[in-house]
């Protein structure tokens, strides 16, 4: 069974609603995956009222969600480490270096999924991965990058947790194609 992280700072909206909607489009494509979600920051918090109504509207129910913060050992576990931002790749990626040929921000695994293609039902997942992330250096993930980053909606308005489940939504059901 594949198994997949997805990781943000606090695990308190972007990855809960990222492991909802990419549990649920693996598993319309007919990929048996175990999804989970993680952040860096420390566990033990609900998610405040407001985000699980916006989350609500949006048809994902988070209201059992108690934040989880990842370790060495869940990451190290992992087929795929997907995080919202480059810092947060970075972070996980010096928490765990063995993770680098498999961890990716969302978005970025995404453009170099598609331009590489699905994976062929007989492809070796590892082999799968490192054609995705060929000629890929640390150094080009330096910096932020609106291309690579999933926007915290963290003190936005609720249009702007909308607009991240709706790109989250959407590139999950992406991602699920590829595999």
């Amino acid at each position: 069974m594949f198994r997949v992280a997805v990781i943000c700072k606090a695990n308190l909206f972007r990855s809960p609603a990222g492991r909802v909607y990419l549990a649920d489009a693996l598993g319309r494509s007919g990929v048996e995956a175990v999804v989970c979600s993680g952040g860096i920051l420390d566990a033990g918090n609900r998610i405040p009222a407001s985000y699980l109504a916006i989350a609500a509207e949006a048809g994902v129910d988070l209201s059992e969600h108690v934040s989880h913060q990842i370790s060495v050992a869940e990451l190290l576990e992992q087929d795929l480490v997907l995080t919202m931002t480059r810092e947060l790749l970075r972070e996980v990626v010096v928490m765990a270096p063995a993770i680098w040929p498999r961890a990716f921000t969302m978005p970025e695994f995404l453009r170099r999924g598609t331009a590489v293609g699905p994976r062929k039902p007989t492809e070796d997942l590892n082999h799968w991965f490192e054609a995705i992330g060929a000629n890929r250096t640390r150094s080009q993930l330096l910096g932020d990058d609106e291309a690579d980053d999933v926007a915290d909606p963290v003190g936005g308005t609720a249009e702007d947790y909308r607009i991240m489940l709706r790109q989250v939504e959407r590139m999950s059901s992406d991602l699920a194609r590829l595999f």
